[in-house]
């Protein structure tokens, strides 16, 4: 594999004003005025990676440009290496042969290196050309020497102090052969510390990867770093051991739960809002009620994360129609726990009962009113009571009222009484009385009887037969029809004759 550099040409000049392409050597008695032209315009690197001790290619292309006036002669190519004090050179060939213009040569220059690291390197190219002119031309070579190790990446996130988080390392194996007896070990720095930090993996095939997990915390803010270091050994027994670090920005603990509680006047229920406004997640949050005349039950939600809310609404059961409510959120942030809580006023419409559905319908010489008991309240109706009002127009007859007893919230039971009627009545009074939250209540309803009502029996006889109030009307309809009819007979015998 090769890796090819981006071309970069550093030209030695005696006199830094002259163009680019007029290339001079960097020795004051080199002549900087060349009728040619030359250039190192590509260097390539084989292999790409390079381990300690192994041999490495450099291979430069020189070249005699095309507007070049005269050809060249390669008198050396070497490679040298920057450092501390100076210059060392590493490798160099000489007399290479001649260039024509246009033309270009790649040479081989093969080095190694003992210790890992990032070295910078140039390499340089001697030539002379006809008019007996030295021209230098330089590249830059940058080479990075590693060791080959089993690739370790730590995957942890920041967090703050006192909680315990959770981390990975992954181990990777690149190499061509099986790692044996691979441990990993974690640590951390300063007030971070690692759970369980040591891992052994008795075999790991080339290219087969594996997790280990580990969980942290630090006992203070600041930056931390946790270090993973790995030994295993290569076929031969070889031991090789490597290790990398990651930084861990811990910050301070803020908590910031709230509890938001609302109720609802349509029907006894309690909203609750567990807002978790801090930076780390709640746990174990569970959410109550408490009160001397309410029942709620509680719920539990688990964990919410940092920045974030959860909501429930709750069924209340209350013994009176008000109740004052506590909601509380309780949670655990690490190895500490809290609270979090709201009160919250709750009411319920109270047990009523309404006749609905009411008819009015005559029925064996009496009016039979029927309906329902509804209790449109959220609470129980006892002792529920519908009777006939005695009026000066309307009496009751038996039976005059019905016990329906217990109604439940929401619910009804149908009821029948009976009254007599005299003269034209239009409504029949009903009083329904009823308990709810201990207190009784009683109220007035109107049955309507409709266009005058059915024929009471107050107008009856004193035996229960007809008082004729209709039969001689219908006598004297009678009549009527019969003197008609004579008169027309007698008009059509006159006719005739």
């Amino acid at each position: 594999m090769q890796r090819t550099l981006a071309v970069l040409v550093v030209v030695s000049i005696a006199l830094s004003s002259l163009p680019a392409a007029t290339v001079a050597g960097a020795q004051a008695n080199e002549t900087t005025q060349q009728a040619s032209s030359v250039a190192i315009t590509n260097v390539s690197v084989t292999p790409d990676d390079v381990a300690p001790g192994e041999s490495v290619t450099i291979r430069p292309t020189v070249k005699n440009l095309e507007s070049s006036q005269s050809n060249v002669e390669i008198s050396s190519v070497y490679v040298r290496r920057q450092q501390y004090g100076g210059q060392i050179e590493l490798t160099r060939l000489r007399n290479l042969g001649a260039l024509n213009p246009g033309t270009s040569t790649t040479i081989p220059l093969s080095v190694q290196f003992d210790e890992p690291g990032t070295k910078r390197l140039r390499v340089v190219a001697n030539v002379v050309n006809e008019q007996e002119q030295r021209i230098r031309v330089t590249y830059p070579v940058i080479i990075r020497v590693t060791e080959t190790h089993p690739q370790l990446d730590i995957d942890v996130n920041d967090t703050v102090a006192s909680v315990e988080k959770r981390g990975t390392v992954e181990i990777a194996n690149g190499l061509d052969t099986d790692a044996q007896n691979v441990a990993l070990t974690l640590s951390g720095s300063d007030a971070l510390t690692v759970f369980n930090p040591r891992t052994v993996t008795p075999r790991l095939e080339s290219g087969e990867t594996t997790t280990a997990r580990f969980r942290y915390e630090a006992a203070r803010p600041g930056t931390y770093r946790v270090r993973a270091q790995l030994r295993y050994n290569v076929p031969g027994g070889e031991t090789r051991r490597t290790e990398t670090t990651v930084p861990v920005q811990v910050d301070p603990l803020e908590r910031n739960v709230v509890l938001d509680a609302t109720s609802n006047s349509d029907d006894p229920t309690v909203g609750v809002d567990v807002l978790n406004r801090g930076n780390v997640p709640i746990e174990n949050v569970t959410v109550f009620g408490e009160s001397t005349n309410a029942s709620i039950p509680q719920r539990y939600l688990g964990e919410i994360p940092a920045q974030s809310s959860e909501s429930v609404r709750l069924n209340a059961s209350l013994d009176e129609s008000v109740a004052d409510v506590t909601m509380r959120a309780s949670y655990e942030i690490g190895d500490e726990s809290g609270t979090a809580s709201d009160g919250v006023s709750l009411t319920q419409t109270p047990g009523e009962i309404e006749l609905t559905g009411l008819t009015v319908q005559p029925e064996g010489g009496r009016l039979a009113i029927t309906g329902s008991a509804s209790n449109v309240g959220l609470t129980e109706a006892s002792s529920v009571t519908v009777r006939v009002q005695d009026t000066e127009r309307v009496t009751p007859a038996a039976p005059r009222e019905y016990f329906a007893g217990r109604v439940p919230a929401s619910d009804f039971v149908t009821f029948e009484v009976f009254a007599r009627t005299e003269g034209n009545v239009s409504e029949i009074p009903l009083e329904v009385t009823y308990l709810a939250d201990g207190e009784r209540h009683t109220r007035t309803v109107m049955a309507a009887v409709g266009d005058g009502g059915p024929p009471p029996a107050a107008d009856r006889g004193p035996n229960g037969g007809s008082s004729g109030g209709l039969l001689v009307p219908a006598i004297g309809a009678v009549v009527v029809i019969g003197v008609l009819g004579a008169i027309v007979y007698g008009w059509r015998n006159r006719g005739g004759t």
